[in-house]
């Protein structure tokens, strides 16, 4: 496997009117099966001697996938194909398929989705040390969601699988998330906190709590420890698989990252400011994804598979910046 990924964004910030600031940008993002189109803006008013700052944004993005192979229908069978010899000369590499694989695949062309983001938020000194920031959000995706080379196993009684089908999601979903973050400045340093929470039609609810605490290690050099906790719900289509005694349900994907799961970060990063101006830092971070069991019964051999294996990663990240 092997994909190229080449990604163009650019923004322009202009004050106007004193205490007025509006931000524009736009995004391009290509890989061999995905195109993506985005345009976003943010307006920003400060008042009371700018101490008081309210922003409202707006943003659309519009995605295509051109899958390998074609869009499978959802929740039909993954067919695979059976070789049944050659008909030319010894030597030659073409191959002879069973018919009834190409006639039995139910695939067609490009999908795309569209998403509209509206995000306004309140910026607030709250002392000489402390500044704290609100924000609400709320998104609206259209189109295709479903991941087309993602699978769901159905199972007997036993857990034995008896066939493989392509997932199938909504082709809508409605989020709202509201974002809590609070900055505070020591003597030599700075805590930021944030916190946030989001809620969507798909009944994944999430919390997020991260913070960084920069400590100044003299006029030129810091240190940042990183923490970051995440859970989410299990959206209402999660299965880990389908029992073939069960109707066929109208969505269900057995992908982790809509499934229940707990996740954490822990890093450091150490930065240096250089006598001409310049400044380079080093990041080290572990990250841990643990998926839970939604309360799914594993019947038969599936009793004593690990079937929520853990994700995880480690980070190691260098900046230079000038």
């Amino acid at each position: 496997f092997r994909d190229t990924r080449v990604q163009v964004s650019s923004s322009w910030m202009q004050p106007f009117a004193d205490t007025w600031r509006a931000t524009g940008a736009v995004n391009v993002s290509t890989e061999y099966d995905y195109l993506s189109l985005g345009l976003s803006g943010l307006l920003e008013k400060d008042l009371f001697m700018r101490n008081t700052t309210l922003s409202a944004g707006l943003s659309f993005q519009f995605d295509s996938i051109d899958p390998v192979g074609g869009t499978p229908d959802a929740l039909t069978s993954m067919l695979v194909p059976t070789y049944i010899g050659d008909d030319v000369g010894e030597g030659e590499d073409e191959f002879e398929w069973d018919d009834d694989y190409e006639e039995g695949e139910n695939k067609t062309g490009s999908e795309s989705k569209t998403t509209t983001d509206l995000i306004v938020g309140v910026t607030q000194v709250i002392n000489r040390r402390m500044l704290m920031q609100f924000n609400y959000g709320l998104s609206v995706v259209d189109g295709y969601m479903t991941d087309p080379y993602k699978l769901v196993s159905v199972v007997d009684g036993a857990g034995m699988t008896q066939d493989v089908i392509y997932e199938g999601r909504p082709d809508s979903r409605t989020k709202h998330s509201f974002f809590w973050q609070t900055k505070y400045a020591l003597d030599s340093g700075v805590v930021d906190v944030s916190y946030r929470f989001a809620t969507d039609d798909w009944e994944i609810d999430s919390h997020t709590i991260d913070s960084r605490f920069r400590f100044n290690l003299g006029d030129n050099n810091y240190i940042q420890p990183h923490l970051r906790y995440y859970q989410q719900s299990a959206a209402e289509f999660y299965r880990p698989f389908l029992n073939q005694n069960d109707p066929m349900p109208m969505y269900a994907s057995a992908d982790y990252r809509v499934g229940e799961m707990t996740a954490y970060t822990v890093g450091l990063k150490y930065g240096h400011k250089m006598e001409n101006g310049h400044e380079w830092a080093v990041r080290a971070e572990y990250y841990q994804q643990d998926p839970k069991n939604a309360g799914f019964d594993e019947p038969g051999v599936l009793a004593d598979l690990d079937l929520y294996p853990s994700v995880k990663a480690v980070i190691l990240q260098f900046n230079y910046h000038f």
